[in-house]
Parts: C-alpha cells; sequence; structure tokens
C-alpha cells in the first residue's frame, strides 16, 4: 500500500493497512526566541542532510505544498491607509471601511504555481498524499489587523461592522483560493484551511457568536473550494473547539487538525465517540506537554493509546498538534514515529 493510499483509505474511514502519519505545515519550528532551530537540532542529532531526508525517516505519508508567500506590507504604497499598517484599529463604522485602501489576493500573497507543481510531482513521484495549505483564512486576519479584543467587541456590540470587515477578507481570501486552484486543484489529495476559533481552555467566541458570523463564511468558503476540487477539506484551529464540530461537520469540513488533546475539552474518547463517524481526526500527539515532560516510553505509549482510540475505523491520520520544537529530544521525535508504524489494523 502506497502512503497516498494508505491516507485516502483513512480519510474514507476505512482501516488501511497501518496508521497514516504526517508532520504539520511547518514540521520543526526554524526560528525559535532564542534562535534555536528544532529541524537543525534534529538534523545533528539523527546525521540526516535535509528536511525531505527528515520527512522519509519518519515515515511520513503526507507532503505539504504551500504555493504562496504572505508579502504584507512589503507589496503596498507605504503612503497609502491599508488594513495592514494599523489603519482597520481606528474605523467606527461600515461606511469607513471604504476610506481605506483594501489590497488585492496577489497584491498580499505571492503564488509560485511552477514551484507548486513541482513539489506536487516530487511527492507524487514518492507515492505520498499531497496537501495544499494554506487556502484559506478571514477570522484571523481581521482579528490581526483590527486587534483581536476589538473585533470581538465589533462582534458584540458593533456586528455590522465585524460582519463587513470579515466580509473583505473573505473575498480575497476566495479570489486567492480560486487562483491557487485553478491552478493545482486537480493534482491535490487534501485542501488545507486554517483560521484558529479555540484558546486553551475555551472558543475564542460563543458558539452563539460563532455560528452566527463566522459559521456562515465558512460555509461559503468550503462551498467554494468543494465546487472547484474533489479534495479533502482539512480545517486546522488549535484549542479547545469541541462545542463547535458539529458546525464544522454541518458545512462541510471532513479532516480537523490539530486536535490539541492538551486544551479543555478535547478527550479523544469523547471525540471519536461523538464525532468519528462524521469526520476525520488529523493530530493528536501531544507537543505541547506530554512529549516534552514525558519520557521515551510515555511517549510510546501516548501514541499507542491515541491510535487505539482515534484510530478505531479509520479516520486518523497520526501527527504532532503542532511544530516539533527544540524542547522535545529527538529521540522523542523518533520514538513517535516508529512507535506508529508499528500501530497496524488488524486486517
Amino acid at each position: 500500500m502506497t502512503s497516498r493510499e494508505r491516507v485516502i483509505k483513512a480519510l474514507r474511514h476505512e482501516e488501511p493497512d497501518h496508521v497514516p502519519m504526517a508532520l504539520t505545515s511547518s514540521g520543526f519550528t526554524r526560528d525559535e526566541p532564542d534562535g534555536t532551530d528544532a529541524l537543525q537540532r534534529f538534523m545533528d542529532a539523527t546525521g540526516l542532510r535535509n528536511y525531505e531526508e527528515a520527512l522519509d525517516r519518519l515515515h511520513t505519508d503526507v507532503r505539504w505544498v504551500a504555493p504562496t508567500t504572505f508579502l504584507g506590507n512589503r507589496s503596498l504604497p507605504p503612503d497609502l491607509p491599508h488594513p495592514f499598517n494599523g489603519a482597520l484599529r481606528k474605523i467606527e463604522s461600515v461606511s469607513e471601511l471604504e476610506t481605506i485602501y483594501w489590497p488585492s489576493f496577489q497584491e498580499l500573497w505571492e503564488l509560485r504555481p511552477d514551484e507548486a507543481r513541482s513539489e506536487i510531482r516530487q511527492a507524487k513521484a514518492k507515492g505520498c498524499a499531497v496537501m495544499l495549505y494554506p487556502a484559506g483564512n478571514f477570522y484571523g486576519m481581521a482579528c490581526d489587523t483590527r486587534g483581536k479584543e476589538q473585533f470581538w467587541m465589533d462582534m458584540l456590540l458593533n456586528p455590522g461592522l465585524a460582519e463587513a470587515i470579515m466580509d473583505k477578507f473573505l473575498n480575497i481570501s476566495l479570489t486567492g483560493m480560486e487562483t491557487i486552484l485553478k491552478e493545482c486543484g486537480a493534482d491535490i489529495d487534501i485542501l488545507g484551511n486554517c483560521d484558529d476559533f479555540g484558546n486553551q481552555d475555551r472558543l475564542q467566541v460563543s458558539p452563539a457568536l460563532f455560528r452566527s458570523l463566522i459559521k456562515p463564511r465558512l460555509a461559503k468558503l468550503i462551498a467554494r473550494e468543494k465546487s472547484l476540487t474533489s479534495a479533502f477539506v482539512f480545517h486546522h484551529t488549535c484549542g479547545s473547539v469541541w462545542e463547535i464540530i458539529p458546525d464544522l461537520i454541518d458545512i462541510g469540513v471532513d479532516i480537523l487538525n490539530p486536535v490539541q488533546v492538551s486544551a479543555n475539552g478535547m478527550d479523544i474518547e469523547t471525540l471519536k465517540r461523538e464525532f468519528g463517524r462524521d469526520i476525520s481526526f488529523y493530530g493528536g500527539i501531544d507537543v505541547q506537554q506530554l512529549c516534552v515532560r514525558g519520557t521515551v516510553e510515555d511517549v510510546r505509549n501516548h501514541v499507542r493509546r491515541t491510535f487505539e482510540v482515534l484510530g478505531r475505523g479509520g479516520g486518523y491520520v497520526l501527527s504532532p498538534t503542532h511544530a516539533v520544537s527544540s524542547d522535545i529530544a529527538p529521540e522523542k521525535v523518533m520514538a513517535i514515529f516508529d512507535t506508529a508504524e508499528t500501530c497496524a489494523y488488524a486486517g
């Protein structure tokens, strides 16, 4: 069974030969506050020469392809007020949104279609599943450019303004996603969206606010994506998001990531029992706490139990919940994936 076949079978809620495995989009942290590069530390310890060799050593079945680079302020006129130089923080009404410059997708993102197609070909040559990431983000952009606390207040006290701001960013996301999928949509297996809705202990906004303001826009994005590609739709949201998993299922999310098991309410037994028939889980290996503080044997036991619970009946891709940081010893990283490779299905 090839890596791609293993992933596709699992995402169809069938049991492959063994659990499929993957890293996150960045894999390892590259620029920690003290300057540490976790990937380089891992390669130094293992004798590997580059990231691709690391992916091979860790038996990963998915290759992430990022077809864009975020440019932000670098491509925008310095003399014009726009969302990325603080102008949005001064707005008080919907009508004022038209007084600032709204950049196009092409101004904010550099599209690299030839490079993306080359990476896709290389992944397919290895028999790996291909994840195109990221495609959509509108709530996070609104929070970042308006200021999180102010935007949350807008959602409560001035919802018309909050909706108008999200619509601006949603239109940028839609344009970008359509552009990307026209270039690469026929050649991918998974399409990744990224918009964080959770904190460590709860949702960032109430379930009611999510359902009234965010959910309809995310539904619009996903519906358009599914009209342009047959790929599984993956959504990354950190934190405690158990309360809105039924909403994500309702609007067509096929895969939930990262399944941050250290967050409140993200108990894997409950998640699998309540939602495992309708959504696949991608993640679940706790690199926030257990893999940092536990022993190598603790890590092995954590991997086995996570597979036994989330892997029942398929619907699971085993992965660290976040990028692997330098405070996780290389032998623990290898223990995650070497143990996972032994997590075989009975059939």
